[in-house]
């Protein structure tokens, strides 16, 4: 089952690389799910801090492990495209860790809206108040009404 052979299974650091890739985003993953829960219901309670703190440093780690294996696969003529992926999943996810809460807490302008105050003039309501009148009353409106 495990044959050396495979030249998909003779990195030794691609496997351990994509798990620290992956780990990071499952964890985002789960923890957004969960804020959208009735209540805001927690999924991990008192591990909190273990998987804040994983979930940070699964992309360093994950970083230095895609390192090693595009070295050691250089060093060793073999495939590198997994060790690849995972060293680009990796700067992926740091980017996506510190520049989007940056982005989501800058303020966005909006255009302003100007209002100005008209000020009309006695004619010019009585001419809005007969047009109302006119409007509520239908046709049958008349001065002697008034």
């Amino acid at each position: 089952m495990n044959d050396m052979n495979n030249p998909r299974e003779k990195n030794s650091f691609f496997m351990p690389a994509l798990i620290a890739a992956l780990i990071p985003a499952v964890i985002f993953a789960v923890t957004l799910a969960g804020a959208y829960l009735p209540s805001g219901i927690r999924f991990f309670g008192p591990m909190d801090n273990l998987l804040f703190f994983l979930m940070f440093a699964g992309p360093f780690v994950s970083i230095i492990l895609s390192v090693a294996g595009l070295v050691d696969a250089r060093k060793l003529q073999e495939p590198f495209i997994g060790c690849l992926l995972c060293l680009v999943l990796s700067l992926l996810e740091l980017c996506s860790f510190f520049w989007v809460p940056i982005y989501l807490q800058r303020t966005h302008k909006h255009p302003e809206i100007t209002i100005v105050a008209h000020s009309y003039s006695p004619e010019e309501i009585e001419s809005i108040n007969e047009e109302v009148e006119r409007a509520l009353h239908g046709n049958n409106y008349t001065e002697t009404t008034k």
